[in-house]
């Protein structure tokens, strides 16, 4: 994405919500806590415009579960 982008996430439970972007090396760059939240569709809304060009990992958690999925900034 370029400068920002928004990522969806369906909970059929409820739980404690939450994402973080990491760069390459591994370096948290990003947090987002949602806290407790019910069962539905969030978003979570990245601005990348204080990111540099590059490769980054996004990990969305939710209580024991989670998914990293990797972005480009262009």
């Amino acid at each position: 994405f370029n400068a920002t982008t928004q990522i969806s996430v369906n909970l059929t439970e409820n739980a404690n919500l939450s994402m973080t972007v990491s760069n390459i090396l591994g370096q948290e760059v990003m947090n987002i806590e949602r806290g407790s939240v019910p069962a539905g569709t969030y978003f979570f809304e990245l601005d990348g415009t204080s990111l540099t060009r590059g490769v980054y990992f996004y990990t969305v958690r939710a209580d024991d579960c989670s998914v990293t999925k990797k972005m480009v900034i262009r």
